[in-house]
């Protein structure tokens, strides 16, 4: 099911989102004039979208893109807002993009979750380098909690990013002319998918740049949803190793993980947030041994 509304006025300049606020403070200048490139912001949700937070992504983009939300209760969702696409359906996130991918129109794809917020400095960066030529943009993330567990789950993905200058971040931003060279992402995928879809852009020679402006990524709150993740990561890498999904680029990945827990120990965090952070480590590791050793035993 889809429904598209529209309204052109819209003066949101912040947005509140797990208790965080994000200003806009966004000085316009020549690049600002960019309505000549459309964006499609493909978004798997679940739930019911937070409706300041759809609000702020229509002050953020031009006012010739979409924002396509896919998830299964969006029909329940009203919006007075320029361009939105409801599609509700159940599936995973692989599946969502790629719906969000076969009606899309616009000329750049946002691949955006609905727990990040971009910049609109990011908006206007990004369409610079698809103008010089660039087809997708790797675009560094902030990644915030608000509670103890939460700023802890943050510390480990913040550390994540800097030990891994290659993998850490992966493109948010496509020319949507890439995927009649790269195809779409792996529908049986559950998680890593955008990680594989990087993989076979890199194979096919698409032309990369870095943004300098980041994403807002906002952590869970409680230590139950970190953990509910947490396990549901882990059942599904083992999916990855059942399918022998580029399997030598994911072992790097992980491998790296050593000099992530030095960035963890030489942060400048509070210690009980390093202490938070390590037993959620220590937490996963436990939960891979055992999925491990119940994938051996067959149980």
């Amino acid at each position: 099911m889809c429904k598209m509304t529209y309204n052109y006025e819209s003066n949101t300049k912040d947005i509140t989102v797990s208790g965080f606020r994000v200003h806009n403070n966004y000085h316009h200048t020549s690049t600002d004039n960019f309505e000549d490139i459309s964006f499609s912001v493909i978004v798997p949700v679940k739930g019911l979208p937070n409706k300041k937070w759809v609000e702020y992504l229509d002050t953020v983009f031009p006012h010739n893109s979409e924002i396509i939300l896919i998830g299964e209760n969006t029909s329940c969702w009203v919006s007075s807002l320029r361009k939105i696409v409801l599609i509700e359906t159940k599936c995973n996130r692989s599946q969502a993009r790629n719906l969000g991918l076969s009606i899309c129109k616009g000329d750049l794809i946002f691949f955006l979750d609905a727990d990040q917020i971009p910049s609109k400095r990011l908006i206007s960066e990004a369409v610079e380098l698809f103008k010089k030529g660039y087809e997708m943009i790797k675009v560094p993330e902030k990644f915030m909690g608000m509670t103890l567990w939460g700023k802890a789950s943050a510390l480990w993905k913040m550390s994540i990013q800097e030990a891994d200058k290659e993998y850490g971040c992966i493109p948010r931003i496509y020319s949507k002319k890439v995927f009649s060279k790269i195809g779409v992402f792996d529908a049986d995928l559950d998680i890593l998918e955008d990680f594989t879809l990087y993989l076979r852009a890199r194979k096919s020679d698409v032309r990369e740049a870095w943004a300098s402006s980041p994403i807002y990524h906002f952590e869970q709150h409680s230590l139950k949803e970190i953990i509910e993740k947490s396990r549901f990561y882990v059942k599904a890498l083992y999916s990855l190793r059942k399918r022998e999904v580029e399997n030598k680029a994911i072992l790097v990945k992980y491998i790296k993980a050593i000099n992530v827990f030095t960035k963890v120990l030489t942060s400048k965090e509070d210690l009980r947030v390093k202490v938070c952070c390590i037993a959620l480590v220590v937490f996963r590791l436990f939960l891979i041994i055992s999925q491990f050793i119940r994938r051996i035993i067959h149980i």
